[in-house]
């Protein structure tokens, strides 16, 4: 059975598990820093404010996330035979979507679906990045 398992994955999913929620806030944050330089109110507060909402906002809500629905996702398709880039890119854009939305429900009291698009983007890269840390092939082999 674990020959199974590790023909759906090259590396262990723990390792994915941990690297996914540090790498896809990184990547918000670079955005977000990129967004503010090429504004005209860039600012040395503005930095150290996104740098403060990656660390007290961004990783919590990812680790939360990852460990509370994405963790238990993949282990479910893992058990199923059924862990594939697809899948995980559908579940984890799903995730990311309903977790900025809960977030802005819980920031503003009402939703707000621009940081829905946003989660859908966040979702979609901690897929990718999921994937290429456990080794789940983008392609299946014929083999």
């Amino acid at each position: 059975m674990s020959g199974a398992r590790q023909s759906q994955h090259s590396r262990p999913l723990w390792v994915a598990t941990l690297i996914t929620p540090l790498v896809t806030p990184l990547a918000y944050l670079l955005v977000l820093l990129t967004i503010d330089y090429t504004s005209d109110h860039h600012s040395p507060e503005s930095i150290f404010r996104a740098i403060g909402i990656l660390y007290f906002v961004g990783m919590p809500l990812a680790f939360g996330a990852m460990f509370l629905v994405g963790l238990p996702l993949v282990l479910l398709l893992r058990s199923q035979q059924l862990l594939t880039t697809g899948y995980v890119l559908i579940g984890s854009t799903v995730v990311g979507m309903l977790t900025m939305a809960a977030f802005s429900g819980l920031m503003d009291g009402r939703w707000n679906p621009v940081l829905t698009l946003w989660g859908l983007g966040l979702g979609l890269f901690a897929g990718f990045v999921f994937c290429l840390a456990a080794g789940i092939p983008f392609r299946r082999s014929h083999a």
